[in-house]
């Protein structure tokens, strides 16, 4: 079990691998059908305690530095923030790929479910993502 008392500093998590762990974690938990954060809201916001519970059982943190809910809030702002990233990853990704030829759906990433995916594929290719995308 790692510390965080060298991975949480001003209530951030500062250590890589503690955040790859975290994005891993986000990848095998990311829920059928969800396309985002906000979606997951809605839909299960049970996922984030899901995924802050399977993260607690490899890192744990100084309570001298930190609270129990003040580090479980830490972990939430980085899990929200990881998992939007990682969809902006993915999406640039796949636009690259796409100008070479074939659908969002042929590039899936192989880490995401295919009913993930092809959720989030069927969203990218709305007319109302397009319209928010342009207006940036």
């Amino acid at each position: 079990m790692y510390c965080f008392r060298s991975i949480l500093r001003h209530l951030r998590i500062v250590c890589p691998k503690a955040l790859r762990n975290l994005l891993a974690v986000i990848r095998v938990l990311w829920l059928d059908g969800c396309v985002g954060v906000k979606e997951i809201d809605r839909k299960s916001p049970k996922f984030w305690d899901d995924c802050i519970d399977e993260f607690l059982q490899y890192y744990t943190w100084d309570p001298k530095f930190a609270t129990e809910d003040e580090a479980r809030a830490s972990i939430l702002v980085v899990l929200r923030d990881k998992l939007r990233c990682a969809l902006a990853d993915d999406k640039k990704r796949a636009d690259k790929q796409i100008k070479v030829g074939g659908t969002y759906l042929q590039h899936m990433p192989l880490y995401m479910k295919p009913g993930v995916w092809s959720r989030i594929a069927e969203y990218w290719n709305s007319e109302g993502f397009k319209k928010k995308f342009a207006a940036g």
